[in-house]
């Protein structure tokens, strides 16, 4: 019974347990945020590529001269 108190009397694994609850809400808010933005921003990509695609640097002025 004494070792049994012992043990829940300890605190060393306390620390290790906060970081790993800690770690895995990181992660899994970041999973979340990913998942919600990941199709927007696909758009976004590939809005800009067409965007993009039709314009050729020579049509750009850009102040330089040769």
């Amino acid at each position: 019974m004494r070792k049994f108190q012992d043990f829940i009397s300890r605190e060393d694994g306390a620390v290790t347990v906060d970081w790993v609850v800690l770690t895995s809400l990181v992660i899994g808010f970041g999973i979340i945020v990913m998942l919600n933005f990941a199709d927007p921003i696909q758009h976004v990509d590939s809005e800009t590529g067409n965007a993009l695609s039709g314009v050729s640097i020579a049509d750009l002025n850009l102040g330089i001269t040769p």
